[in-house]
């Protein structure tokens, strides 16, 4: 289960800005991974240590960007004194809801299909 990590502003930008580090590595430093992934012997424990934290970040910086692309979330900003921690409520409720919906019978659903219009007419209304 993926545990939700809740991030200011700075720590958006940071994650972002590591991301892109990591994703214009150079073609040397993948390389020498890759040699040391395929050495006898596997990896040492302190470099696991950074590969299950790198992974953990690809992870983290993964979900802010689709976070950041959600239409729900960029529409919240519109709710005057809205802050980022309640938009990111409101875009994990509205997802949980279209993870859940696939479960409920279509005879069951009141006519529902998805979610996004519902949230942006609630955040518009409002």
């Amino acid at each position: 289960m993926f545990e939700e990590e809740k991030l200011s502003e700075e720590e958006l930008r940071e994650a972002w800005n590591d991301y892109e580090r990591d994703k214009n590595m150079s073609t040397f430093g993948r390389s020498s991974a890759a040699a040391m992934i395929a050495a006898p012997g596997g990896l040492a424990a302190s470099q696991l240590g950074l590969l299950q934290q790198a992974q953990q970040q690809i992870i983290r910086t993964q979900a802010i960007q689709s976070l950041n692309r959600d239409v729900v979330y960029m529409n919240c900003f519109q709710i005057p004194l809205m802050d980022n921690d309640t938009a990111m409520k409101v875009t994990y409720l509205k997802k949980a809801l279209e993870d859940l919906l696939p479960q409920i019978p279509h005879e069951m659903r009141g006519g529902i299909s998805e979610f996004n219009s519902y949230f942006i007419n609630f955040i518009t209304v409002s």
